[in-house]
């Protein structure tokens, strides 16, 4: 981020724009096909990750790089700006999704011996 603001700034936003694969997408245990689906379901209640720790992660990458103290221009400008907004976006998001999450009916895991979590 210090050598190269710009590019910087423009490749954040670019992965925030883009899909984050989480390490996880391509478990499955032989039955369900939708395990990861799931499974992020089941975390998401438990508040273990959540749309709110998405959101401190993006906060904490735009703190430690001083993404709104960057005096940028053009692309970099308007791609700062939409940083700088994500966290406040994905914690507005979070009451939404987290009622969404406890609607979704519970789902048997094989690796609890079928019990729906």
């Amino acid at each position: 981020m210090d050598v190269d603001p710009e590019a910087g700034v423009l490749a954040f936003r670019a992965k925030l724009r883009g899909t984050i694969a989480m390490p996880g997408r391509r478990m499955y245990d032989g039955h369900d096909p939708n395990l990861f689906d799931h499974f992020a379901v089941v975390f998401q209640r438990l508040g273990v990750y959540t749309t709110v720790t998405y959101a401190d992660i993006i906060a904490h990458f735009v703190d430690t790089w001083d993404i709104a103290k960057r005096s940028l221009s053009g692309k970099a400008a308007k791609a700062q700006d939409y940083i700088c907004q994500q966290a406040e976006r994905y914690r507005r998001l979070a009451d939404m999704v987290a009622k969404d999450m406890v609607a979704r009916p519970a789902v048997p895991f094989s690796w609890v011996h079928g019990t729906p979590v």
